[in-house]
C-alpha cells in the first residue's frame, strides 16, 4: 500500500508540473513581411487597391527583442540598409508603435495577431497629401492611402 501511495504521489508531480500547451501571442521574435496592400482612397471612398512589390527578399526582416528594441533589415532602392529603434504595444496590444532611432515616433498602426505566426499591421494616412497611382495606364491621384503589411514568423 505504502509503494501504490507514493506512485500516486510521483504521477502527480510529474503530471502537475507538465508545461502548459498554451502559448501566448507574442511579437518577441524574427519576422519576414510576406506582403503589402496598399488601398486608396478619394474622399474616403475605396479607388484601387493593389499589392505592393516588396524589395530585400530572404534578407529582409524585423526582430522584435523583450527589451523593447527592434532590429529592421531590408532593401530600398537597390541598397540594404539596417534601421534599430524602440517599440511598444498600446491600446491593450492592439497598436504598434515604433521609433526608428534619431526619428520622432511614427503613427500608431494597428496591430492583429492572425495566429501564432503571423500578424498583420494597418497605416492610414489621409489629409496633408496625395499619392498617385497608375491603373490600366492612367495617373490617378488619392488624398487617402491605407497600406496593411504581413509579418510570418521565421
Amino acid at each position: 500500500m505504502k509503494k501504490l501511495y507514493i506512485l500516486v504521489i510521483v504521477l502527480f508531480v510529474f503530471t502537475g508540473c507538465k508545461k502548459s500547451s498554451t502559448s501566448e501571442n507574442t511579437i518577441i521574435g524574427k519576422w519576414k513581411i510576406t506582403q503589402e496592400l496598399a488601398i486608396y482612397y478619394v474622399n474616403n471612398v475605396e479607388v484601387y487597391r493593389e499589392i505592393l512589390a516588396l524589395s530585400g527578399g530572404a534578407n529582409s526582416y524585423v526582430e522584435f527583442k523583450p527589451d523593447g528594441s527592434f532590429i529592421l533589415n531590408g532593401s530600398v532602392n537597390g541598397s540594404y540598409i539596417t534601421y534599430t529603434g524602440t517599440y511598444i504595444l498600446t491600446n491593450n496590444n492592439t497598436s504598434l508603435r515604433t521609433t526608428i532611432t534619431g526619428s520622432s515616433p511614427g503613427p500608431d498602426q494597428l496591430f492583429t495577431f492572425v495566429d501564432n505566426n503571423t500578424f498583420t499591421t494597418s497605416n492610414t494616412a489621409t489629409g496633408g497629401g496625395t499619392t498617385t497611382y497608375i491603373k490600366n495606364g492612367v495617373n490617378y491621384t488619392a488624398n487617402g492611402e491605407t497600406v496593411i503589411t504581413t509579418f510570418v514568423r521565421f
